[in-house]
């Protein structure tokens, strides 16, 4: 009897040392990982990976989580697609600047998830504006002999300027093509109707 319950015992210290090593310091990151991004289970306070809204002063009343973030990612698109327009015009007026603007958005490129900051591409926008002044000049690609370009002077704060500029106007584009998309839904749902019915009448005259 008494060695059964010492082996009983010596089972149970082991499986409890199992648990602390599963859940403890000792825990991978995949199996981390794999218990935060579990079906059904909400990622822990302190994750990473938890996406951090807006203050409350920055909030409505009457928003929700789920409005909050579709903001935040409709104001990050907004950002990107205007430093994307900018890339494209200076690709034909200064390749310099527009090299040097591309190798910046590879490297703070705006997420879709994380904080309220990065997500809406404002601490993309806050980079630019407390960098310095600085020299560039392309030469990937570029045979030496023929290397004629001229380096040119980069003002990272002229070029957050620039892209809030164009933010704000596709912003105003938008805003008139969202205008039609009850008139869209309305026009896809005649088209479904009448091809249901089209198809119905067909079946029924065979």
């Amino acid at each position: 009897m008494l060695d059964f319950a010492k082996t009983h015992f010596a089972r149970q210290s082991v499986t409890r040392t199992r648990l602390h090593v599963s859940s403890g310091d000792y825990e991978s990151d995949a199996a981390r990982r794999s218990r935060e991004t579990r079906p059904g289970r909400a990622r822990p306070y302190d994750s990473p990976r938890r996406r951090r809204g807006r203050p409350a002063h920055l909030r409505s009343s009457f928003d929700s989580p789920l409005r909050d973030g579709n903001r935040d990612r409709l104001i990050g698109l907004l950002t990107k697609r205007a430093a994307v327009t900018l890339s494209y015009y200076l690709m034909e007026t200064n390749v310099n600047v527009h090299h040097w603007l591309l190798c910046f958005m590879k490297e703070h490129p705006i997420p879709t998830r994380g904080t309220w900051e990065d997500v809406s591409g404002e601490t993309f926008l806050r980079q630019l504006l407390a960098g310095e002044i600085e020299s560039t000049k392309w030469s990937e690609s570029r045979d030496p002999m023929f290397d004629c370009v001229v380096p040119s002077d980069v003002d990272p704060r002229n070029i957050a300027q620039r892209i809030m500029t164009i933010r704000s106007e596709l912003a105003k584009e938008f805003i008139e093509e969202l205008q039609n998309i009850s008139e869209e839904n309305n026009s896809l749902y005649r088209e479904t109707l009448h091809q249901s019915l089209v198809m119905s009448s067909s079946e029924e005259d065979t």
